[in-house]
Order: C-alpha cells, then sequence, then structure tokens
C-alpha cells in the first residue's frame, strides 16, 4: 500500500505479510515499474533485491521482519515494513502517470500497486 515513484526513479512503498505459515518465508525475488500500456520502465532483480541495504527496509516490528537475503527481500508471516528501492543506474526516471509497481514472489505469483508521485524524497 502507499505506494510513492520517487524523484529519482526509486519507489518507496509499505508491506505486509499477512498470510502462509511461519515455517515458509515469503521471498519476493523480481520488483518492477510497469507503464500504461504494460510497459517495462525499471526492474530491480533477485540479484538487486538480494544487495538492498539494510537501511532500505524500515520494520514496523521488532520480530517478523522484512529483510534481504539469499533470494530477494524474504519476510515473516505478520512482517510489516516500508520499503525504498533506490532508483536503478542508467535509467530514465519515469513519471508517475500510469505507473504501478509489480513485485513478484517465488513462486510466480506477482502482486500489483498503482503508484502515486510526489515531489520530495522522503
Amino acid at each position: 500500500s502507499n505506494g510513492v515513484l520517487l524523484p529519482d526513479g526509486g519507489v518507496k512503498f509499505q508491506i505486509y505479510l499477512d498470510g502462509g505459515t511461519p515455517e515458509a518465508p515469503a521471498h519476493i525475488m523480481k520488483a518492477e515499474l510497469i507503464g500504461g500500456e504494460d510497459e517495462p520502465l525499471e526492474t530491480w532483480n533477485t540479484e538487486t533485491l538480494t544487495r538492498l541495504p539494510a537501511v532500505s527496509i524500515h520494520n514496523d516490528f521488532a520480530y517478523n521482519k522484512f529483510k534481504a537475503g539469499p533470494y530477494g527481500i524474504v519476510a515473516e508471516m505478520g512482517a510489516m515494513a516500508t520499503i525504498t528501492l533506490p532508483p536503478e543506474s542508467n535509467v530514465h526516471p519515469p513519471t508517475a502517470d500510469d505507473t504501478t509497481l509489480r513485485l513478484t514472489d517465488v513462486t510466480g505469483r506477482s502482486f500489483s500497486l498503482k503508484l502515486a508521485g510526489t515531489g520530495e524524497n522522503p
């Protein structure tokens, strides 16, 4: 929820994992910015998400966290956080008009969020 396209091409959003089993964490393997006609504008692949700095993930709880792991972003059931994806180098920052963030998990399921634009880089 609350997805925002930052002026530099990065993305900030809130995320909550409210399903699954405690024994099997969820893995976000890919994040993509998609334009109005399903046009890929920017992609954060598994390798990029694996190297995401800890300061990019602000967990709401001291337990059940989102974090960068060996296969993208890893989350335990019940985790809630605000995540900031940095802009990819050599990518022209897209505009917020008709831009969607699509997250893909390890099973291939994807989740989409329409983004708003902002004049600030929070």
